[in-house]
Formats: structure tokens, C-alpha cells, sequence
């Protein structure tokens, strides 16, 4: 009798596409990058190439990047004088012949415009519309927004809560105290243990600043398990220069205030060549791994030797075969999940099947600490909260961000989604050159991923989910937060 997994299988649409393989660019997409690199160099004839040489020796790719930002800089510059030439400088002379210049009685004098003059009248159209229409979009989300906050929370039984879902937590240099958070958090969940396992990855052999052991040593310490040097590695493929990793493989039960979580760790630790920060690749090559072995075990592709331990640990140690697995989770390493937040965010996505993806609101945790966290309280709740609510009437949240967001993996009709082909493969690209590349994949890998599946799936929404929260720590001087935003906007 034939495998259950053999029989689904066989339901499922295979396309031959070989590894790696990257969609090909419109016809257009060629033309728009060489004008685009032309006009950067055209702004910045001005710097030659013998002045990067002062600056250390910059390499050909970051010489183009930093023409690219003062060009896009030279834009917005341009885009602002515009404006303010159109709604301050331009009525001033377009009717200075009708000026009329009047005595204020107190020794001064008011300039007022002849509002017969046709140019006159359409400037003021003109702003009046600007003007009404930003208050409109305004208050629209405002709306929205009070639509999530009024609607009744969802009654949610058992029978809501036996989907299968990996809740899986990308980290890099996180210390003890964030990544003992982020896991007590996700033990703590209401949702049933035993439909839900952890899988954490740890991008490299990395030690964060002034800590005395590496986070994988720290995950280890939380979680119980001990490093093994001597322990196997496994092969896997790699996005970057270094098309190849090796990682080892931990798993076993988290046991903590009468709770357990089912949890299963890799660490890449990179090839024996490597030195300085062996096997780091980055968070996006992070989530193709997961999303790679989706993606080959859905399509009944060669797996790699990492696949095939990760899916035997899953069935024969977890007792959860992938084919089992309804939903994938993405949280940071450094985020608190309210308890009640898992549980929310799989009973939205039961009661639509039309849901692709969805994202809960992130809060800011540290909120109290300074003036600096204070500020940022308003910006996460305008782009966490307004933003994606007013998106989410429209079933289009344009980003889900990284730090807690939930996929749908396949349909009840076995049409895969996250692991599809235009999906995974486009988004494991190595062709990144540009700086608006790099700021897509390097940068904005969360918005990138949710922009391939708007394209990919345009039937399908994409949500927000109010009741599901989760906390963040956020810069609390302000250097620190402009270390970070030069960083993030570069």
C-alpha cells in the first residue's frame, strides 16, 4: 500500500525547473538598469573613481552604490524644490501683475493676490486637492483602524487548534536574555504543544558584541541540550559567494514551568575554511533553508543530506511529518509573543482559506526607557496598526514584516504556496548588484517575500490580524537609532 505522503504527492503539479533557477527579467527590466547606472554616473561625474582610491580602496560594487544614493538623493532634493516652488515661490510671480498692496493701519503692509487671475485660481485648486486628498487617506485609515479595534474577539475551541505549524526563529548575535525571552514566549502560547514544534536557526558560529559565548552556546544553555564538537555536520546549499554550508542538528523537549516545547535547532557552522564568523550567511539564506527543503520535498526534488535529517528528526523524533505541517511561522530572535497570539493567528487563517499570509501587531516592550523609545511608540503603531489595517480591508498588506508573520504552506486542493516555484526561486537569487537590489534582499528581504507573493497569488489576500501581538525592543538613545537607521536606509 502506497505511502500517505506518495499518494498526496501524486496530486501535486511538478514543474521541472532546475535548482536556482531565477524567472527572467522583462524585456524592459535590462533598459531601466543601464539608464539607471547611467544617470548615476552622470550626477556624480563630478567624483572620479581616483577619489575612492583616498577612501581605502572601495571595490567596483560599493563606488556604484554610493553614486546610486546621491543620485537617489538628488531626486528627492529635486522632487522637493518642486513642490515648494509650485505652492509657495510660483503664485508669488505668477501674480505679481495683480498684486494689491494695502495698508495694515499699523505701519506695515499685506500683499493679497487678484483671485481673477486663472493661474491664481488653478494653483489654489491645485493645493486645495493636495491638501484634501491627504486628509481623506488619513481618515480612511483612522477608520480602518477603529473597524479592527471595535470587532469582537474570536471564540476559539479545540477544534481550532490542531493545525500543525513550525514556528521558526532566525538569529544571528542575540545574547541570553533575548533569546531566553523569545522562547519562554513561545512555550508559554496557549496553543497545544504537541501541534507545534520550534525550530530555531543560528546563522553562523557568531559571538555578539561583549558576550562571553557564541548564541549557539547560548541557545543551548536555554534549551538544555549540550554542544557537541564532535557532533556530524550536514551538506547544504547557500546563497552568497559560498554556494555551499554544512550545519549540525539538534532536537529534543524544552521542559519549563510545567510547559513543554518540542523544539529542533540547526547551526550552520560553515566549512572548515572558514574563520571569521564560519557558516554565517545571512537571514535571508536562513529562511531558504527551510523554505528550500519545502520547496524540494513538495516537488519530490533530490534533497540535500540537511533535508532529509531535518524531515527524520520532524517524523521519528517530533511525531510531525512535514506533510503535516499546515503553517510556518517567522518571529525574530529578539520578540516577545503574547500568549493568546498563536492561536489567534491560525483560527483567522482556518476561517478563510483565501488567506495567503497574515502578521499580527508589534509593539514596542521597551516603551518606557526614554524620550527616544516614546518616539518610536507612534511610528510602530502608524506602520504596525494603521498602516496594515487600512491595507488589510483590501486584502493587500504590501509587508509582512519578518519579525511575526505566519504563511500558509498548501491549500486544502495541495496547490503549494510558500514553496512554490516562482516563489522560492526568485527570491533565492544571487543576482543581486544594484543598491535597490541589495536593499530588496539584503535589507527588505521581509518586503520582497511579500511582494513575490502578491505577484505570484494575486487571488489571494494577505492579513492582518489585531488580536495577535507580539513585543519588541527598540534603540533607547539616540545614537544607537541613527546606528540603525543608517544601517537600515543606507
Amino acid at each position: 500500500m502506497p505511502k500517505m505522503e506518495d499518494r498526496e504527492a501524486s496530486r501535486i503539479e511538478i514543474t521541472q525547473v532546475p535548482e536556482k533557477e531565477v524567472k527572467h527579467e522583462k524585456r524592459g527590466g535590462a533598459c531601466i538598469s543601464n539608464c539607471w547606472w547611467a544617470f548615476s554616473r552622470l550626477v556624480t561625474l563630478y567624483v572620479p573613481d581616483a577619489y575612492f582610491e583616498c577612501k581605502g580602496g572601495w571595490d567596483k560594487e560599493r563606488r556604484q552604490a554610493w553614486r546610486e544614493k546621491v543620485a537617489i538623493c538628488l531626486i528627492m532634493f529635486l522632487f522637493s524644490l518642486a513642490f515648494i516652488g509650485i505652492g509657495g515661490l510660483l503664485p508669488l510671480f505668477a501674480c505679481a501683475d495683480n498684486n494689491v498692496v494695502q495698508n495694515d493701519g499699523e505701519g506695515g503692509y499685506t500683499i493679497t493676490f487678484n483671485k481673477e487671475n486663472m493661474m491664481c485660481q488653478s494653483l489654489t485648486i491645485l493645493m486645495y486637492t493636495i491638501m484634501l486628498i491627504i486628509s481623506m487617506v488619513l481618515v480612511i485609515q483612522c477608520l480602518c483602524s477603529l473597524l479592527y479595534v471595535i470587532r469582537r474577539k474570536p471564540k476559539i475551541g479545540p477544534e481550532d487548534e490542531r493545525s500543525k505549524v513550525l514556528v521558526m526563529v532566525p538569529c544571528y548575535n542575540e545574547g541570553t536574555k533575548e533569546l531566553r525571552k523569545t522562547i519562554e514566549s513561545v512555550l508559554g502560547t496557549t496553543y497545544p504543544s504537541k501541534n507545534k514544534v520550534l525550530l530555531v536557526v543560528a546563522d553562523g558560529i557568531v559571538k555578539g558584541s561583549g558576550e562571553p559565548k557564541t548564541t549557539p552556546e547560548f541557545i543551548a544553555d536555554e534549551l538544555g541540550y549540550s554542544v557537541n564538537d564532535e557532533l556530524g555536520t550536514f551538506e547544504c546549499t547557500s546563497i552568497g559567494e559560498i554556494a555551499n554550508n554544512r550545519a549540525k542538528l539538534y532536537c529534543g523537549t524544552y521542559t519549563k514551568y510545567g510547559k513543554e516545547l518540542k523544539y529542533m535547532v540547526i547551526v550552520k557552522c560553515g566549512l572548515r575554511t572558514e574563520t571569521n564568523k564560519p557558516g554565517n550567511r545571512g537571514k535571508r539564506d536562513s529562511q531558504l533553508l527551510i523554505i528550500g527543503m519545502l520547496n524540494r520535498f513538495h516537488h519530490r526534488r533530490p534533497l540535500t543530506d540537511l533535508d532529509r535529517a531535518v524531515i527524520g528528526v520532524l517524523k521519528n523524533k517530533l511525531s510531525m511529518p512535514l506533510e503535516t505541517v499546515k503553517y510556518l511561522m517567522a518571529i525574530d530572535a529578539d520578540t516577545k509573543v503574547h500568549r493568546d497570539s498563536l492561536s489567534n493567528m491560525i483560527y483567522s487563517m482556518n476561517k478563510d482559506e483565501t488567506i495567503l499570509a497574515l502578521c499580527g501587531e508589534t509593539r514596542v516592550e521597551n516603551k518606557r526607557d526614554s524620550w527616544v523609545t516614546w518616539i518610536q511608540v507612534f511610528e510602530y503603531y502608524t506602520n504596525h496598526h494603521m498602516k496594515k489595517a487600512f491595507e488589510s480591508v483590501f486584502g493587500c498588506v504590501t509587508c509582512l514584516p519578518g519579525c511575526f508573520t505566519m504563511y500558509r504552506l498548501f491549500t486544502e486542493d495541495n496547490v503549494r504556496l510558500l514553496s512554490c516555484d516562482q516563489v522560492y526561486q526568485r527570491y533565492a537569487t544571487n543576482k543581486v548588484k544594484s543598491l535597490h537590489e541589495k536593499n530588496l534582499f539584503h535589507l527588505g528581504e521581509d518586503r520582497m517575500l511579500t511582494t513575490l507573493l502578491l505577484e505570484t497569488f494575486p487571488g489571494r489576500k494577505l492579513s492582518f490580524v489585531p488580536e495577535a501581538v507580539c513585543y519588541t525592543i527598540v534603540p533607547n538613545t539616540y545614537s544607537v537609532l541613527l546606528y540603525f537607521l543608517h544601517n537600515f536606509f543606507p
